[in-house]
């Protein structure tokens, strides 16, 4: 609430077979090149920027190379994060400049309850048939329906959580 924001994208790896390639190799190394060179990048703009704030964000595998960013940039009191269900199967970023949402420990692939996801996964083929039967068609990816692995503003463990967060780190501007 007083803020003005801009969102600036990140592309972790280029596009095409290549790209497809370098991905698989940094998710297997839990980001580490590409979350560096994120790091690098935010560094120029906070130089470039002296009196603006960046708060990075990231969701499921997103919040994997988003954890270990701000965990890059720990010292920059300009930075912060905010992660939600980030796998558990990724070697954890805890700085006190990063918001980790997890659901209260329910999201299924943020606490690594393989079971849970190994059947999530199973299943989604019948759920997207389903849905198509039902006339309400959605993508393989969101037939994958993981238990606790949405994360909707108006729940208690996300909106509230997010705004004191932030108004911990921002204060608040009127």
């Amino acid at each position: 609430q007083g803020y003005s924001t801009k969102t600036i994208g990140f592309a972790r790896t280029e596009p095409g077979i290549r790209g497809f390639f370098s991905d698989i190799k940094e998710e297997l190394d839990g980001f580490k090149d590409s979350s560096q060179r994120e790091a690098d990048d935010i560094q120029a703009l906070l130089n470039k920027y002296p009196n603006k704030y960046f708060v990075v964000l990231g969701y499921s595998n997103g919040g994997g190379i988003a954890a270990r960013t701000v965990f890059h940039l720990r010292s920059e009191a300009r930075v912060m994060g905010i992660t939600a269900g980030v796998p558990g199967w990724y070697r954890n970023f805890h700085p006190a400049n990063l918001l980790d949402l997890d659901n209260s420990g329910t999201d299924t692939i943020a606490v690594s309850d393989y079971k849970a996801v190994v059947w999530a996964v199973i299943k989604s083929p019948w759920v997207w048939l389903k849905s198509h039967l039902d006339t309400k068609p959605v993508s393989l990816a969101l037939a994958i329906e993981i238990p606790g692995h949405h994360y909707d503003w108006s729940s208690p463990e996300v909106g509230p959580a997010v705004s004191q967060f932030l108004k911990a780190r921002l204060g608040h501007k009127k």
